[in-house]
């Protein structure tokens, strides 16, 4: 059977565009890497040989082969490169700039198809002929040695597309109103407000609700309960993502040592997930 050369880069563009549109609108889809790896490894070389060589003359199908996946790993960081001194480096700059880059080469490698006669084009050839002429145990071998490299792309699939998740926790800490970690207000009038930020990061690989309560507590030694000052709730937020809020505190009475602590609760739980202080002398 043989199989044209535009053909293919046809299909080329038809999965850089899938996977476009997969990432777009399901980027959880385990599709996503099973076309992402030829998308990333040997599309963008393949593409730009198509157009340098585009006469069966000049490659043969396994010296096409390696230089696409030679050139892919070249073309990459080169491009991520241009795009760290341009738009800047992220999923959606590389996933547009390696399509476009993919789309623009393929086009110009099927119209420089088309000035070609069938004599000139490549082409690739499947035939089944060879596995007639070994013997059973070539032939034996020849089965196991294909199902092992289709046992080693499935687990290079299935490692990338579910990672081995980490530990799961979350993160606070508070910044000065500069957004500094250092200078944070420490002597205060009586009556005056402070503020600081307060900033929660989900590490927890899955989305959690989190409630952030301001308390203070005006004479750490006597058993009277902090006094709750403010509540911040429906702090929602996505597996890395993260949240910045700013808390004011107002003393209401004057005192050394006196605690003013930022609670985060998660997931509606009414024990303390989380805490952090800040020791103030109201003067």
């Amino acid at each position: 059977m043989r199989i044209k050369h535009s053909h293919l880069l046809f299909c080329v563009i038809i999965i850089a565009i899938a996977l476009v549109l997969i990432i777009y609108f399901a980027p959880d889809n385990v599709f996503r890497i099973i076309l992402g790896l030829p998308f990333v490894l040997l599309f963008p070389g393949y593409a730009l040989i198509s157009v340098l060589f585009p006469e069966k003359e000049r490659l043969g199908g396994v010296e096409r082969l390696a230089l696409s996946f030679g050139l892919s790993l070249a073309i990459i960081p080169i491009m991520g490169l241009i795009m760290n001194y341009t738009f800047g480096v992220s999923l959606n700059s590389v996933l547009y700039s390696l399509a476009g880059f993919v789309l623009i080469f393929s086009i110009i490698a099927i119209i420089r198809q088309r000035g070609l006669t069938d004599a000139e084009k490549h082409s690739f050839t499947i035939s089944f002929a060879w596995f007639d002429r070994q013997s059973i145990l070539e032939r034996i071998l020849s089965v196991i040695l294909v199902l092992v490299a289709c046992g080693t792309v499935g687990v290079l699939v299935y490692t990338i597309a579910v990672p081995k998740t980490g530990s799961e926790y979350s993160e606070l800490y508070i910044l000065n109103s500069q957004g500094n970690t250092d200078n944070y207000p420490s002597k205060i009038q009586i009556g005056d407000t402070e503020s600081v930020i307060v900033v929660v990061i989900n590490h927890e690989n899955q989305t959690a609700d989190y409630r952030i309560e301001v308390q203070i507590d005006n004479d750490p030694n006597d058993d009277i309960a902090p006094i709750t000052l403010d509540t911040i709730d429906n702090i929602i937020l996505e597996n890395e993502e993260k949240y910045e809020t700013p808390a004011s505190f107002t003393p209401q009475i004057t005192g050394d040592g006196q605690k003013v602590y930022f609670i985060l609760f998660k997931d509606g739980e009414t024990e303390p997930y989380l805490e952090v202080n800040l020791t103030i002398n109201v003067n």
